[in-house]
C-alpha cells in the first residue's frame, strides 16, 4: 500500500505460541501499525494493563502481548413474577462451553447491592417497587476475554 506515493506498508505474516502469544520487540511512531487477525481471537492485552501514545520520532519496546478468543456470548433475558416477594430468574443464553458465568441485578439502572453471585435468581424487594429490573451476565473462561451481556429491562414491579 502506498501513502502520498510512498510505499507505507509492509505486509508479514507472524505466529503465535499454542497460548495465542507473540512478542513485538519495538515498534517506532509512524512505522509500525500492528494488526492481529486469527479466526475465534478477539483482542491484544498488554499483561500490565498500561496503554501508551507514540509521537514521532519515539519508539517503545512492546512487552508480551496476547491474544484471547471470542466467547460466545448471547444477550441474557429474564422471567418470572414482576412482583415484590417473587423470584425473577435469569436466562443466560449458550455460551462457550466451560464458562463461568456470574449475574449483577440492577433496579433502573442502579447496582442492587449484594445481588452478585453464580445465581442465575434474584427474590424482589419493597426496595425495587415501581422499578424496572435488568441483569448483566459476564462470562470468564481462561484464554478468553471476559465479556459482559445486559438484559432488556422488566416491566415494572408492583
Amino acid at each position: 500500500m502506498t501513502v502520498n506515493g510512498v510505499a507505507e506498508w509492509d505486509v508479514s505474516s507472524v505466529k503465535t505460541n499454542s497460548s495465542g502469544v507473540y512478542r513485538e520487540t519495538v515498534m517506532i511512531a509512524g512505522a509500525w501499525i500492528s494488526t492481529f487477525g486469527k479466526s475465534g481471537y478477539t483482542s491484544i492485552v498488554y499483561p500490565s494493563g498500561t496503554t501508551f501514545t507514540l509521537t514521532s520520532g519515539q519508539h517503545k519496546s512492546m512487552p508480551t502481548m496476547k491474544m484471547y478468543r471470542k466467547l460466545t456470548s448471547p444477550t441474557p433475558t429474564i422471567t418470572g413474577t414482576l412482583y415484590v416477594g417473587y423470584k425473577l430468574t435469569a436466562h443466560p443464553g449458550t455460551w462457550t462451553s466451560g464458562t463461568t458465568l456470574t449475574y449483577r441485578w440492577y433496579a433502573n439502572g442502579s447496582y442492587i447491592s449484594g445481588s452478585t453471585s453464580r445465581s442465575s435468581t434474584f427474590t424482589l424487594t419493597s426496595a425495587q417497587r415501581w422499578k424496572y429490573i435488568t441483569v448483566k451476565v459476564t462470562g470468564t473462561k481462561t484464554g478468553y476475554t471476559t465479556v459482559t451481556r445486559a438484559s432488556k429491562a422488566t416491566g415494572q414491579i408492583r
